[in-house]
Protein backbone atom coordinates (compact mmCIF):
# COMPACT_ATOMS: atom_id res chain seq x y z
CA UNK A 1 0.00 0.00 0.00
CA UNK A 2 2.80 2.47 0.81
CA UNK A 3 4.46 2.17 -2.58
CA UNK A 4 1.15 2.57 -4.36
CA UNK A 5 0.28 5.64 -2.30
CA UNK A 6 3.75 7.11 -2.85
CA UNK A 7 3.53 6.58 -6.62
CA UNK A 8 -0.05 7.74 -7.08
CA UNK A 9 -0.65 11.18 -8.56
CA UNK A 10 -3.90 11.30 -6.58
CA UNK A 11 -2.15 11.05 -3.20
CA UNK A 12 -1.73 14.27 -1.22
CA UNK A 13 1.75 15.40 -0.20
CA UNK A 14 1.31 14.57 3.50
CA UNK A 15 0.30 10.99 2.73
CA UNK A 16 3.20 10.69 0.27
CA UNK A 17 5.63 11.86 2.94
CA UNK A 18 4.29 9.31 5.43
CA UNK A 19 4.46 6.57 2.79
CA UNK A 20 8.07 7.48 1.98
CA UNK A 21 9.04 7.32 5.66
CA UNK A 22 7.36 3.91 5.93
CA UNK A 23 9.04 2.61 2.77
CA UNK A 24 12.51 3.71 3.86
CA UNK A 25 11.88 2.39 7.37
CA UNK A 26 10.96 -1.05 6.03
CA UNK A 27 14.08 -1.39 3.86
CA UNK A 28 16.36 -3.03 6.45
CA UNK A 29 13.81 -5.77 7.11
CA UNK A 30 13.14 -6.29 3.40
CA UNK A 31 16.88 -6.52 2.73
CA UNK A 32 17.33 -8.97 5.60
CA UNK A 33 14.60 -11.16 4.10
CA UNK A 34 16.42 -11.09 0.75
CA UNK A 35 13.45 -9.59 -1.07
CA UNK A 36 15.64 -7.59 -3.44
CA UNK A 37 17.60 -10.72 -4.33
CA UNK A 38 14.36 -12.20 -5.68
CA UNK A 39 12.51 -9.21 -7.09
CA UNK A 40 13.25 -6.16 -9.19
CA UNK A 41 11.51 -2.83 -8.73
CA UNK A 42 10.14 -1.82 -12.11
CA UNK A 43 9.14 1.77 -11.38
CA UNK A 44 12.14 4.04 -11.90
CA UNK A 45 11.10 6.60 -9.26
CA UNK A 46 10.53 3.94 -6.59
CA UNK A 47 13.77 2.18 -7.52
CA UNK A 48 15.66 5.49 -7.21
CA UNK A 49 14.12 6.15 -3.78
CA UNK A 50 15.15 2.72 -2.57
CA UNK A 51 18.61 2.83 -4.17
CA UNK A 52 19.30 6.26 -2.67
CA UNK A 53 18.00 5.20 0.72
CA UNK A 54 20.10 2.04 0.75
CA UNK A 55 23.22 4.02 -0.10
CA UNK A 56 22.67 6.40 2.83
CA UNK A 57 22.05 3.67 5.40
Amino acid sequence: MNARAWLSTDTDSETKSIAEIDIVGALPALQALGLFDLMTINDARLRALIDNSVLTQ
